[in-house]
């Protein structure tokens, strides 16, 4: 009532300054061009006609402000005519034509009386001028109030009107102005007014937000209620109506109390924010409504990180829960677009903590994404797996760029990263799966990088885990390409570091991926695969490591041995001696020069590679490539292949050699007790062609062993080449001995040679008077 006393003064104030304005002005105008009435009947009939006119006037003007007024509140809410009459302009205009009538009807009346110039001491003159005054007053105040009264009956302008009427009391008790002004908002948006209902959304914050500062705890929360139940009922008619646009300055109007509230750190909990968001969330997922989701999901967000900031746990708890929530709604509705937002809002608040956080706080978020992904394991949603791969990375790359210590965390990546990997290979999802072998690789090498033992271990556990289900896939070959360049990466990991963690699991993985490319003929895959390892032990055995070179020797051997029984090889290395010969073997070889065989390579790596062993002493590599040779030497005497058997024994030879000459005698004598075993329990098919290599191998050993002054290895050569006379004839022997002695032209090495035939011939003499209990 105060303010409306107070309006009312104000805007009389302004019509007397009008009416003072137009007074003045008239005076001084009637004064200077004379205007003095000089006919009392003239004066009388112009009189007679501005008070007719004053009253058909304020007539029309009153029966068309009725009319708008009426129209407005049509429109809006029958109070809008209570609102009208609390505006004094109408009334003061009214008041202003009826005492102009009046004064018109003296002033008319008492020019009729005779001889009267006079009244009240003033003179007549004067009387008629200040009519006319008023009557020109009467007519310019009409373009004010028409003004006046059109923006009046705005909705903008209501708004602004009654947004100063609300207060603290007002919000608290739900009075008619507060009730009133968001009639005219829910009255705006029925007509599709939205242009009206967003500004009344838009004034009530600004209203709303100081209130809540100069406010006590109970107001708080009754202003609090009071304002929730209002948009409440806005957000329902915004949804019915399919606003989406208003629906998304409800979700604004939530936040920015939410936001007050936090920055401020008021006595009020955000539960009814955070679930008023949530619906309206769960309401966009029903309805599709992409914006409206991303919208409210977003200010879900930014409550959790804002509380987060002021350390207001009940807040970050609802807003973290409600977002994986609506993660499992939206796999339900199958709504790919929305869901990609829920993500996206976790990735955020991950990022977050990431920076400001503890470990246990961004493990605790990753978890929160890692249950979406098992919901979407479920459900075969698979569609959606990109995503989690792209978040999963990002969050990985943020923790390793900031170099956090978040062991918990990265551990929970590379357990969910493995099972994006597995579901990518269910959906048949290839380029999911490489960015997330991708990913897995780049956390395997920071886990070494900062000694992270254990989760490098669970990293190439993981490996092996997704091997195993790509194996199974019909992208199996894909699968095994990315897994050979991944290991390739591990290799050159180990090389750099010198440090052979989980080497065991490593060469596990490798052995799958060889015997599955073995099995199914990948020959041109398994290139690549052997040569990766064959680079790794060319560098473990530069750098001594004897350990690790024998456990690639022993899956090189384990190559060679399986690719000769599925024959994965050119026919070059595994034709029988006869076919060879039936051949046009050079046109032969030209035709195949250019695609050398699996078992080939492997001969060459392990010949190359004890070579090697054997110069830097390296016992243990050197004696495992040697019994892996003899042994591939024995799978080839198996079934007849000469070829391969000449290319073995040439590498036993010159590994052999090798080991002579750096004094690793141990090494020496193993390649000789191998081809003791060989002897003794291989089967040969054609040993005619086989013995006489294995002859050629002893001979040469025996003669190093001779010029080294090593009679007992020379010895067992001897014992080896006579052991083979059940097989061959001695005559057959020694036409092989006189063949390897034709070939040899310098003198030192026919006199060795001359020793060694010397010791093969007691050799021989001792077994004849000795016979063995065979032969007896």
């Amino acid at each position: 009532m105060k303010q409306d006393l107070i309006y009312l003064f104000k805007r009389a104030g302004i019509f007397l300054f009008y009416y003072i304005s137009v007074i003045l002005i008239c005076g001084i105008l009637f004064s200077h061009f004379n205007f003095a009435p000089t006919n009392i009947e003239n004066e009388r009939s112009l009189i007679s006609t501005i008070i007719q006119s004053q009253a058909t006037i304020i007539s029309i003007v009153i029966t068309l402000s009725l009319v708008a007024i009426q129209i407005t509140a049509s429109q809006y809410s029958s109070k809008i005519i209570d609102y009208i009459k609390r505006h004094p302009d109408f009334w003061i205009l009214t008041v202003i034509y009826i005492i102009s009538i009046i004064y018109g009807l003296i002033i008319l009346r008492t020019l009729s009386l005779d001889n009267v110039n006079y009244f009240l001491g003033i003179p007549l003159d004067s009387y008629i001028s200040l009519e006319l005054g008023i009557a020109i007053y009467s007519l310019i105040i009409l373009f004010p109030y028409i003004i006046t009264t059109t923006n009046l009956l705005g909705a903008n302008v209501i708004i602004d009107e009654l947004s100063k009427k609300i207060d603290k009391k007002s919000i608290i008790t739900q009075n008619e102005d507060f009730n009133f002004y968001f009639t005219i908002i829910n009255s705006s948006m029925l007509k599709n007014d939205l242009e009206v209902t967003t500004y009344g959304l838009f004034k009530i914050n600004k209203i709303i937000i100081p209130i809540f500062k100069n406010a006590s705890r109970d107001e708080i929360t009754q202003i609090n209620i009071a304002y929730d139940e209002k948009l409440r009922e806005l957000r329902s008619l915004s949804q019915k109506m399919n606003f989406e646009y208003i629906t998304g300055y409800v979700c604004n109007c939530h936040y920015a109390v939410a936001k007050e509230v936090l920055d401020d750190d008021l006595p009020l909990l955000l539960d009814s924010q955070i679930s008023e968001l949530c619906i309206i969330s769960k309401q966009a997922i029903e309805q599709n409504s992409s914006l409206i989701f991303t919208t409210s999901s977003f200010f879900l967000n930014e409550i959790a990180i804002k509380s987060l900031e002021k350390k207001r746990e009940p807040e970050y708890e609802r807003a973290l829960e409600a977002l994986p929530i609506l993660g499992q709604l939206c796999i339900s509705y199958n709504n790919l677009g929305i869901f990609s937002s829920v993500i996206t809002q976790l990735k955020i608040l991950a990022f977050y903590q990431i920076t400001h956080g503890t470990d246990r706080d961004v493990a605790r978020v990753i978890v929160k994404i890692g249950n979406l992904l098992d919901d979407v394991g479920v459900q075969n949603y698979f569609v959606s797996l990109s995503f989690f791969s792209d978040v999963f990375g990002e969050i990985e790359s943020e923790i390793i760029t900031k170099n956090k210590d978040f062991r918990q965390s990265l551990s929970f990546l590379s357990h969910h990263e493995k099972k994006v990997s597995e579901f990518a290979i269910l959906g048949s999802q290839i380029i999911v799966l490489q960015k997330n072998i991708t990913n897995l690789g780049k956390l395997y090498n920071y886990s070494r990088e900062t000694k992270n033992d254990e989760l490098s271990t669970i990293i190439i556990a993981y490996f092996h885990n997704i091997l195993t289900k790509g194996l199974k896939s019909e992208n199996r070959e894909i699968i095994i390409l990315f897994m050979i360049q991944v290991q390739k990466k591990i290799a050159e990991l180990y090389i750099k570091q010198k440090e052979f963690k989980n080497f065991s699991l490593y060469i596990e993985t490798n052995r799958t991926i060889a015997l599955y490319l073995i099995e199914n003929y990948q020959t041109d895959i398994l290139f690549d695969l052997i040569n990766n390892l064959g680079d790794l032990e060319e560098s473990l055995i530069a750098d001594n490591f004897d350990d690790e070179s024998v456990q690639i020797t022993n899956l090189l051997y384990l190559i060679g041995y399986q690719g000769i029984e599925k024959d994965q090889f050119d026919l070059t290395f595994i034709a029988p001696i006869e076919l060879l010969k039936e051949m046009d073997y050079d046109v032969f070889a030209e035709k195949f020069s250019q695609k050398k065989s699996p078992i080939a390579t492997v001969v060459k790596l392990l010949h190359t590679e004890g070579v090697a062993a054997s110069n830097k002493k390296l016992v243990k590599t050197t004696k495992a490539i040697v019994i892996f040779l003899v042994r591939l030497y024995a799978r080839c005497a198996k079934d007849g292949y000469f070829e391969g058997e000449e290319k073995i024994s040439y590498s036993i030879i010159e590994i052999g050699s090798t080991s002579f000459e750096t004094g690793l005698i141990e090494a020496a004598i193993g390649v000789i007790t191998q081809i003791d075993h060989l002897l003794k329990f291989a089967e040969i098919k054609e040993p005619y062609v086989t013995l006489p290599e294995l002859i050629r191998i002893d001979v040469g050993f025996s003669c190093l062993a001779i010029e080294k002054e090593m009679m007992d290895v020379a010895k067992l050569c001897a014992i080896q080449i006579t052991s083979m006379i059940p097989n061959l004839e001695e005559s057959q022997i020694n036409v092989q001995l006189d063949r390897i002695f034709s070939r040899l032209t310098d003198i030192k090495e026919q006199a060795t040679f001359t020793q060694f035939r010397e010791l093969y011939q007691q050799t021989l003499s001792e077994m004849h008077s000795h016979p063995s209990p065979e032969k007896k």
